[in-house]
């Protein structure tokens, strides 16, 4: 079988996206597969010819989460704080704090992942989980140059093994 690449970035890091309205599910009648790449976020179809294609995982989300621990700080309206990053996707991430945090929360994010120098800074995320101590964030609004720097930190995450990843976490 032939790798599914980005028709934008050209990268081979895709994911089977769900049809999401009627067009979508026309289109895969006609035996078009949604996909969407998991660094620049752009969906896109590719023809599927063989009968049942469906590699849509469980989980609903519609980007994959890569696991990583690494400092966050955070600032809103009336709560800020700081925890640690448990999940990444370019569009979002998970998060653990000490700090209460409502759902619906609009906070501002620095994180600091390592290997990267400057900080990534994203102007707004929305709290989207609030369970406990943990936290579910979807990023709404960050700056193009910081979207480039952590699209190539997640890079970096999805081509480094996993014991090279695992020293560049602990070698902070």
């Amino acid at each position: 079988m032939e790798t599914i690449k980005c028709k934008r970035c050209a990268m081979d890091y895709v994911r089977q996206s769900r049809p999401s309205g009627a067009i979508d599910r026309f289109l895969m009648e006609m035996h078009m597969v949604p996909y969407r790449c998991q660094l620049c976020a752009h969906r896109f179809w590719v023809m599927a010819w063989r009968k049942g294609h469906s590699d849509i995982q469980d989980d609903k989300r519609e980007y994959q989460r890569l696991d990583v621990s690494f400092p966050i700080f955070f600032k809103g309206e009336h709560v800020s704080g700081e925890g640690k990053v448990t999940a990444l996707s370019i569009r979002g991430c998970s998060m653990e704090t000490v700090t209460r945090v409502q759902h619906g929360t609009i906070v501002s994010l620095i994180l600091h992942p390592p290997g990267v120098r400057v900080p990534i800074d994203i102007d707004a995320a929305v709290v989207k989980a609030a369970l406990g101590n943990r936290l579910g964030l979807e990023f709404l609004d960050l700056d193009a140059g910081e979207e480039e720097r952590l699209r190539a930190h997640i890079e970096t995450l999805i081509v480094t093994g996993p014991g090279e990843l695992r020293k560049m976490y602990l070698n902070r």
